[in-house]
């Protein structure tokens, strides 16, 4: 069990919090802790029943909160716009809402495997929807073209403090939900292979 703890205390430090350095270095305190006390508290006399901590898989089964947003051409479109796309032309199944931003380094660990199932499943109906939380255009248009990340790619560049993280409760980055074509949300934060995972199982191959 104390390996456990010692696991926890890594993902609390993978993820890109929305206070900068501050959220950091709170993360790397708890993570502290965690390691400090794992000793004393993993032990017969207290067992530890694990459950699944994350609140944002209570939008599994909901529908889409939608919003709007430029892309790199200041084009605004609607989250609404690629769903009702998708009902009328039955061109596309399944969107990915991706959050990210080029300066959140697991973003960009997580960026091959999207352009992998993008690439794999696209021709299937698969689409991704990039929601970049940068606040320089040329950097997140740079990072884009650079990486060829050919999907849709929109943002407001205001960060943290976009209205869209404000309407999702947004924590964190990366952060993901999968939607199926009449709007539900199906799945949330599936990173790496938990995403090939997923859509295998969605696509069948």
């Amino acid at each position: 069990m104390k390996y456990f703890y010692i696991i926890l205390s890594l993902v609390l430090l993978v993820s890109c919090g929305g206070k900068g350095a501050k959220a950091t270095a709170e993360q790397t305190a708890a993570a502290d802790s965690i390691k400090k006390d794992a000793d004393t508290i993993a032990t017969p006399q207290s067992p530890i029943v694990i459950t699944d901590a994350d609140p944002y898989q209570a939008l599994v089964g909901k529908k889409y909160l939608d919003f709007e947003m430029e892309d790199m051409s200041r084009r605004t479109y609607a989250l609404s716009d690629f769903l009702s796309k998708s009902q009328k032309e039955g061109c596309v199944n399944y969107v990915l809402v991706d959050f990210w931003a080029s300066w959140c380094k697991p973003c960009m660990m997580e960026m091959p495997t999207v352009k992998k199932c993008w690439e794999k499943y696209y021709s299937k109906g698969f689409d991704v929807i990039g929601i970049s939380l940068d606040t320089n255009a040329k950097t997140w248009q740079d990072t884009v073209i650079n990486g060829g990340y050919s999907w849709v790619q929109l943002s407001d560049l205001k960060g943290f403090n976009s209205p869209v993280v404000a309407l999702y409760d947004l924590q964190y980055i990366p952060w993901n939900f999968l939607c199926n074509n009449n709007g539900i949300i199906v799945a949330v934060n599936l990173r790496g292979q938990e995403l090939e995972r997923k859509l295998k199982e969605i696509y069948k191959f």
